[in-house]
C-alpha cells in the first residue's frame, strides 16, 4: 500500500479530494510524488525521497509539500 502508486492514489489524501497522479521509485535515493486536487479544484503536490527500503519490513522516506496552485 505504501509503494504501489495505484494503491497510493486510492487512499492517500483527505476525503473528498481527487488523486491526480502518483509516482514511486522505490529504491534508496528514489523519489516519490503525489498530486491531488481539493473539491474546489486547487492542486497540491507533495513527495520526497526514499532513504531506506527493506521489503516487507522497513520503509523510510522524507516528506515535503512542494506547492499548491
Amino acid at each position: 500500500a505504501w509503494t504501489d502508486p495505484e494503491y497510493l492514489m486510492g487512499w492517500w489524501g483527505p476525503g473528498g479530494w481527487n488523486a491526480v497522479s502518483c509516482t514511486a521509485d522505490v529504491r534508496v535515493g528514489g523519489p516519490w510524488r503525489h498530486r491531488f486536487e481539493s473539491p474546489d479544484g486547487k492542486g497540491y503536490t507533495h513527495g520526497g525521497v526514499y532513504k531506506e527500503v527493506v521489503p516487507e519490513k522497513r520503509l523510510v522516506f522524507t516528506h515535503n509539500w512542494f506547492y499548491a496552485d
